[in-house]
């Protein structure tokens, strides 16, 4: 079978199923995309990798955003690419795209009998989203239809796709609903075998110090620190842990750089801010950036709380990663968390805004630790009966299958 995944930061979410392919043998699979992202220092040997030349700087159009702009020089790039593998005589027998970024937008120009499966991750909304979250004054009609035009992008490529796919119910439902129809709900997974507890991790900081499962350590890991992920909302609350506990320690994963909150003044970054207003021990806050894929699951295991917050925006990787390694975690109570916490039965579940609530639930979890570790590990066990990768894979698998088989009758 020959397979065209195409994704601008390539392999991106199709990592793992560009892998199994890949392990499983006896297929063409090729990439295209603007960067090759792989999955922190992992490779894959037999991807045919490709790119599609960077667009240059649209032009400013009223009532258009930058990145809708982007979006669509890019699917005119993606199909000049296309055409020239057509002409060499390239056809694939299924295209898997995902449509946030323009690159399906004209796959039918070039491929029209080719089945198509479209990674539908998010559709915007002006209310009662990410959008108005959290704001004192609502939205001006003119930043609502800014946001709202922000869909031109995805709605393009879903009239290229034959089937979808959205990671979360919360994500399909956000889709006009003429369009769900066309999307099943599968989960790329999480390693369950390797992101597993062990009780004799542990996490050595460059000062030397060493902590393990003995200390009652909080943790807190996502690819940038931003609002969007909670992060000056988790400040607050360690400012309130640091004053009442001295026993506590924070391990906090993160980047400086910003991927989905607004920007800062040149040179500034989150952490840099919310060290400024917040009163914390930097003997007992520790902040280790950006780490190994392995260094990761290290801090995950010696968690005795861990704390992940989001807007109601694309759930993360690393709440189902932590849930599978057993953490006991507090949590936002936001729309696309609630799909998988339940709170007191599987995470706990506190208002995003309230560092109040945040630091007293992390509190008592470290109060009770014996009574909270049947929470982590009925996490776990949710994570390993509904997210396990393997079971993600199959469900992909088939609807490859399918698709591939469908779209051979038809051409």
């Amino acid at each position: 079978m020959k397979i065209l995944f195409i994704h601008q930061d390539i392999p991106g979410q199709f990592e793992p199923l560009i892998r199994a392919l890949l392990d499983e043998g006896g297929h063409e699979v090729r990439g295209l995309g603007k960067h090759f992202k792989p999955h922190f220092e992992t490779r894959m040997p037999g991807l045919q990798l490709a790119f599609y030349p960077v667009p240059s700087p649209p032009a400013t159009v009223e009532g258009v955003s930058d990145d809708t702009l982007k979006a669509l020089a890019t699917g005119r790039q993606v199909a000049l690419c296309l055409a020239r593998w057509q002409a060499q005589g390239y056809r694939p027998d299924i295209i898997v795209s995902n449509i946030g970024f323009g690159e399906a937008i004209h796959l039918r120009e070039v491929y029209p009998d080719t089945p198509v499966l479209a990674y539908c991750e998010y559709y915007f909304h002006t209310r009662n989203s990410n959008a108005d979250f959290g704001r004192a004054a609502p939205l001006s009609l003119e930043d609502r239809c800014l946001i709202h035009n922000g869909n031109i992008t995805p709605l393009l490529g879903m009239t290229a796709m034959d089937m979808g796919v959205s990671p979360t119910l919360w994500q399909k439902n956000l889709f006009p609903a003429e369009f769900r129809r066309k999307i099943s709900v599968i989960h790329e997974g999480v390693d369950t075998v390797r992101l597993c507890p062990d009780e004799s991790a542990t996490v050595t900081l460059p000062n030397g110090q060493v902590l393990d499962r003995s200390m009652p350590v909080v943790t807190y890991a996502t690819r940038n620190l931003e609002p969007y992920r909670g992060f000056d909302v988790f400040m607050q609350a360690v400012e309130k842990l640091c004053r009442r506990r001295r026993d506590c320690r924070f391990l906090i994963a993160g980047g400086d750089e910003i991927s989905y909150s607004p920007p800062l003044p040149a040179g500034e970054t989150y952490r840099q801010r919310l060290l400024k207003q917040c009163a914390i021990d930097l003997n007992r806050v520790h902040f280790v950036g950006r780490r190994t894929y392995e260094d990761y699951i290290r801090i995950l295991q010696v968690s005795a709380v861990h704390v992940y917050l989001t807007y109601p925006f694309v759930l993360s990787w690393s709440l189902l990663e932590s849930m599978s390694v057993g953490c006991v975690i507090v949590a936002s109570d936001t729309a696309p968390v609630r799909e998988v916490i339940q709170d007191e039965r599987n995470g706990f579940l506190v208002p995003f805004f309230s560092a109040g609530q945040l630091a007293d639930r992390i509190e008592a979890v470290l109060d009770h630790p014996t009574r909270c570790r049947a929470i982590g590990l009925q996490a776990r066990q949710d994570v390993v009966s509904g997210y396990d990768r393997s079971h993600a894979l199959a469900r992909y698998r088939d609807l490859i299958d399918r698709l591939v088989q469908t779209g051979t009758a038809r051409h």
